[in-house]
């Protein structure tokens, strides 16, 4: 196996993100069962939209990704979201690729 290709394990602290949530871990089990459902949708949408150079649908895909980053707590995926989100609704697509590779990743990572 090539060591290079292994995809370090995301840790997340459920305790802090459960407290967040008011306490109720039921309701950290849906969103995160719902993120799951729907990761591979909103990375589609991502990528669709930087494709087809609609920097301000791409802008709001990484802005609902950022929020979702942000329930759990993912704060490096939250960073790469913003990153993403404000090139994109400042339609500087040029070059935006490899953070919007990297944010895909963050994505993957987190389900």
């Amino acid at each position: 196996m090539d060591a290079t290709k292994i995809t370090p394990v995301l840790r997340l602290n459920r305790a802090e993100i459960v407290d967040r949530l008011g306490g109720d871990d039921d309701l950290f089990c849906t969103l995160a069962a719902m993120f799951i459902d729907e990761a591979s949708q909103y990375q589609e949408q991502l990528q669709a939209m930087f494709t087809a150079k609609n920097p301000g649908q791409l802008g709001r895909e990484a802005h609902t990704v950022k929020g979702l980053f942000s329930t759990f707590s993912y704060e490096s995926g939250v960073t790469c979201a913003l990153e993403v989100e404000e090139k994109a609704y400042a339609n500087e697509l040029e070059g935006l690729e490899g953070k919007l590779n990297e944010l895909l990743v963050h994505i993957q990572q987190l389900i």
